[in-house]
């Protein structure tokens, strides 16, 4: 019964852990594909504004480059929990492993707690804001903006969660 117990867990948690990957490698394309978009987006504007001498040609541009910003910032900001390279303080290195391995676990805690507070939030804020549209992209609300940061929480929750759980999935390449 044990041994089966055993094999049972392995496999829970090597799906999970090539699911946290899997995640990861679209959270990873999607980023891209917006930084791509982005640059598209500002040369065109560049080539509007200074070649053909009409500013205002694409004036949605702004606003979506700033949409792709946003959504790059809380995308890096779960990509830089889910790598551990997050801030770490001096006073944490005098304390003994288990010490450490106690601090982890309270602040990986807190980080859990209080994402879903934002979260939360998040999703009260983007029902009042879901009718409220862009100046020059009716077709995308402030509410569907808001959500971007709800998405970036939601990514930190899980490789927070997981982490707890499994070592793997958080990976410490500070050592490399």
């Amino acid at each position: 019964m044990e041994k089966i117990c055993f094999i049972n867990f392995f496999k829970i948690k090597s799906f999970i852990i090539s699911s946290l990957n899997k995640i990861n490698l679209i959270t990873e394309f999607v980023a891209t594909s917006l930084l791509f978009i982005a640059v598209l987006l500002m040369i065109l504007q560049i080539f509007s504004r200074d070649i053909l001498g009409k500013g205002g040609l694409f004036p949605w541009i702004w606003e979506s480059i700033t949409l792709c910003s946003l959504c790059l910032t809380y995308m890096g900001a779960s990509a830089v929990f889910k790598q551990n390279r997050h801030i770490a303080l001096d006073f944490y290195k005098k304390f003994s492993k288990s010490k450490k391995k106690i601090i982890q676990i309270i602040i990986k805690l807190i980080i859990i707690f209080t994402s879903l507070l934002v979260v939360a939030q998040v999703i009260t804020l983007s029902k009042r804001l879901i009718g409220t549209s862009f100046i020059t992209i009716p077709f995308i609300t402030r509410g569907h903006a808001t959500i971007i940061i709800g998405v970036g929480f939601f990514l930190i929750i899980i490789y927070a969660f997981f982490s707890l759980i499994f070592e793997e999935v958080v990976k410490n390449d500070s050592n490399n």
